[in-house]
């Protein structure tokens, strides 16, 4: 991956600022919704993840963040999701060899 794509977040508890890359904040969604069993948001942002990896050349690991959020809204009968993913299908991605 090329680049800094981090982000400078002040802490609401202690004021400190810190230097977060998105792979830690979808690291840490997932890790609260997994324990809460929210599968919905989980899905959520494992499809969101799936698109950050993808865009930057990670095509395994997208592609398995993409499937496991589509196997997760199927099983919830989350047709609208689904959908949505269907409109923005991976096969149109240039991470996959495609322009959209």
């Amino acid at each position: 991956m090329g680049g800094d794509t981090g982000k400078l977040i002040r802490s609401r508890y202690t004021g400190e600022m810190r230097h977060y890359q998105p792979v830690d904040c979808f690291t840490k969604s997932l890790q609260i919704f997994t324990e809460l069993g929210i599968k919905r948001e989980r899905a959520l942002t494992l499809r969101e993840w799936a698109r950050y990896e993808l865009q930057n050349g990670q095509k395994d690991v997208g592609q398995a963040y993409w499937e496991e959020a589509r196997e997760i809204f199927k099983n919830l009968g989350l047709e609208k999701e689904l959908e949505r993913m269907d409109e923005g299908a991976l096969s149109s991605w240039p991470a996959f060899g495609k322009s959209a």
